[in-house]
């Protein structure tokens, strides 16, 4: 069951912000829902630090016009769930990703080491 086109049809504004490239980021949308149901997809270059840091999701919701307050962030990375949990934002893991097994108790840790 794909949510996009539920989602759509009740008004829910869909933004993706992502640490990618700019090219990356535009391609990404293409796996899930039509190009037109996204308001906005933010890459790595609208932010000036990655993830963990929260700044791509606030850039995400300054670019969509949306309320942090009736955002929803679903990560599929550690490092989405520390940004939206930095940027007190509620957050759905999804499997995806890095896996969660391997960030062994400090993702920051992990994040450096890359």
């Amino acid at each position: 069951m794909h949510l996009e086109p539920i989602l759509f049809d009740i008004d829910v504004k869909l933004a993706l912000a992502s640490s990618s490239n700019p090219d990356e980021v535009e391609y990404y949308p293409s796996f899930s829902a039509p190009a037109t149901s996204w308001e906005t997809a933010t890459p790595k270059k609208d932010a000036q630090f990655s993830k963990p840091s929260p700044e791509i999701f606030e850039a995400a919701l300054e670019q969509a016009g949306s309320d942090p307050e009736l955002t929803l962030v679903v990560g599929d990375t550690p490092y989405d769930i520390l940004a939206a949990h930095r940027g007190a934002l509620p957050v759905a893991a999804v499997q995806g990703g890095v896996p969660l097994r391997r960030c062994r108790g400090n993702c920051e840790e992990d994040r450096s080491n890359r």
